[in-house]
């Protein structure tokens, strides 16, 4: 879904009142921050990966048009363990990693055996399935300079019809 300019978070909180899901609204630029746009109440995004540890993410911001496709804003990318640390990690070494401070919080008297699969989950949620942050636009596509078309078709325009015809070519 795409986040309109003209959608803040007081629309956004509206719909999620009136619709049941927040609309995602656009952060403009301000005194010492940075434009941004909130997707608050989106569903998640499932990635499923072979090697996790070797997986570079590219994202592309497009400018939702009206008519066609979106156009390419911007873009980056980043490895899917810069992002998720524990991305790098196997999935027996994050077992046992996970067992390990079960057992030691058990011991610590900081969790009750029967709440171990709830925070089992949980753990493993918060340390491997999300992230959240910001990531900046590291590349964004060549700006198309007219000019110089516009220079071609008046001269050939001359070359073929004279003075009027560079005027013709260059329209």
């Amino acid at each position: 879904r795409t986040a309109w300019a003209n959608v803040n978070e007081n629309k956004s909180k509206a719909a999620k009142k009136k619709e049941g899901k927040a609309l995602p609204y656009h952060i403009p630029k301000g005194w010492g921050r940075d434009a941004g746009a909130v997707w608050a109440d989106e569903d998640p995004f499932y990635l499923y990966l072979q090697d996790p540890s070797q997986a570079r993410l590219v994202f592309t911001i497009l400018d939702d048009d009206i008519v066609g496709d979106g156009s390419a804003i911007g873009s980056t990318n980043a490895k899917l363990a810069d992002l998720i640390p524990l991305a790098k990690v196997s999935q027996e070494q994050l077992t046992e990693r996970i067992k390990r401070d079960v057992m030691d919080r058990i011991k610590k008297g900081e969790l009750r055996p029967e709440d171990v699969d709830s925070e089992v989950s949980k753990m493993v949620k918060d340390q491997t399935e999300a992230w959240e942050g910001d990531l900046k636009i590291t590349s964004k596509p060549r700006t198309k300079d007219k000019n110089g078309q516009v220079m071609a078709a008046a001269a050939a325009g001359a070359m073929l019809a004279g003075p009027a015809g560079a005027a013709v070519g260059a329209i």
